[in-house]
């Protein structure tokens, strides 16, 4: 299955990263040393331009029950060359949901 690229300029590239509470300081500010891991596959990323694939996993939410919840994750790899799109993979993954502090 072929799909539309995404259009980017050529000087471009965009990365998304969640940061998680273990990645920052009690006052909520993420951690320098967290920044600067992210620079290495954030500068591979551009540079690879010539030549690899970037991956973008694209995640849902299936199906919410009481106690767990069905992930859906869609894993899409673009040729950087050539920007073309394709439908590496999918995964579905059931797990809990953290728990809701309650008050006494």
């Amino acid at each position: 299955m072929k799909m539309k690229a995404m259009h980017l300029s050529t000087h471009e590239r965009t990365m998304t990263a969640l940061m998680t509470p273990d990645m920052a300081n009690c006052a909520g500010n993420v951690h320098g040393g967290t920044m600067l891991k992210f620079l290495d596959p954030v500068t591979y990323a551009y540079t690879s331009r010539y030549g690899g694939e970037l991956v973008t996993f694209l995640a849902s939410v299936n199906d919410m029950g009481k106690s767990s919840m069905e992930i859906g994750i869609k894993v899409i790899a673009e040729n950087i060359q050539t920007e073309e799109l394709r439908h590496a993979n999918s995964f579905r993954l059931v797990g809990c949901p953290p728990a809701v502090a309650r008050p006494r």
